[in-house]
C-alpha cells in the first residue's frame, strides 16, 4: 500500500528536530556494516544512540487509519546484539486521515505530511527496542511473540499507528520531545565504552538504511 510518511521524509524531519534542538550533535549513516566502524569508534565522553525510523502507510485501500509493519527478525537482531540504551524505534502517528498523505491533488500540490512537521515531536513516539518487543507481543496477535531470547518467527508484524498513542497514555512511552530532553540529561542513550570498536561481527547486518546514528559530546549535556 502507499505510503502516508516516507521513511525519507520522517529522516529530514528528525534531523531537522535534532539540529535545532542541540547544534552540536552529530548524526550519520550507521557504519556497523562497513570498514572502518565509526559509530563506536570515537571514544570522546558523550551519548549515542541509534533511531530506527519506520514511517506509515495505507492498511488497505480507502482506510481510515495509518498502519506500520515492523521487521520481527530485525527487531531480533536489535534485541541481541546491543546494549539496550543504545537502539530505540521512532514510530509516528500521523494526525492527518490516510488519504491526505497520499499524492497532492490538483488544488493542493503539498501532501498533508508536509504540512504537518511543526509539532511532529509530540505524535512521533520512541521504544527501547526490547520495550517494543513487549509492547508487540502484548497485543494479542498470533503468532505470537517469543522472547526476545527465543528463536523469533520470521515476517513482519504490524500495528494500528493510532495504538501508539493509547500504549504512551497508559505505559508511559515517550514522544520524541521527551526522549530527547532525558538524552540531554543523561538519562537515555549509551555511553561509549573506552576501547570499543563495534558491536557487531561482520555476519550481522541488523542496522538498516532507514536508520540514524546519533551522538551528543558530553559538553552538550546537561547531566553530564
Amino acid at each position: 500500500m502507499a505510503a502516508t510518511l516516507p521513511e525519507r521524509t520522517l529522516e529530514q524531519w528528525v534531523t531537522a528536530y535534532l539540529v535545532r534542538r542541540c547544534p552540536g550533535i552529530e548524526i550519520w549513516a550507521p557504519t556497523q556494516n562497513a570498514t572502518p566502524n565509526f559509530d563506536v569508534g570515537a571514544v570522546r565522553k558523550g551519548k549515542l544512540f541509534y533511531l530506527e525510523l519506520k514511517g506509515a502507510k495505507e492498511r488497505d485501500k480507502g482506510s481510515s487509519g495509518h498502519w506500520t509493519d515492523i521487521d520481527i527478525t530485525q527487531l531480533d537482531g536489535y534485541c541481541r546484539n546491543f546494549p539496550g540504551d543504545a537502539i530505540y524505534y521512532l514510530l509516528p502517528d500521523p494526525p492527518y486521515p490516510p488519504w491526505e498523505g497520499l499524492a497532492a491533488n490538483a488544488r493542493n500540490f503539498i501532501p498533508a505530511a508536509a504540512r504537518e512537521r511543526r509539532g511532529f515531536e509530540e505524535w512521533a513516539y520512541v521504544f527501547r527496542a526490547d520495550d517494543l518487543w513487549n509492547w508487540l507481543g502484548s497485543l494479542h496477535r498470533r503468532p505470537p511473540l517469543p522472547s526476545p531470547a527465543a528463536v523469533p518467527p520470521p515476517g513482519k508484524r504490524g500495528y494500528r499507528c493510532d495504538e501508539l498513542g493509547a500504549h504512551a497514555q497508559s505505559a508511559g512511552t515517550m514522544t520524541l520531545k521527551a526522549f530527547f530532553d532525558r538524552v540531554r540529561a543523561c538519562e537515555e542513550g549509551w555511553r561509549p565504552g573506552k576501547g570499543e570498536s563495534r558491536f557487531l561481527r561482520d555476519d550481522e547486518p541488523w542496522l538498516s538504511p532507514s536508520s540514524l546514528a546519533c551522538f551528543i559530546p558530553a559538553e552538550a549535556l546537561r547531566g553530564k
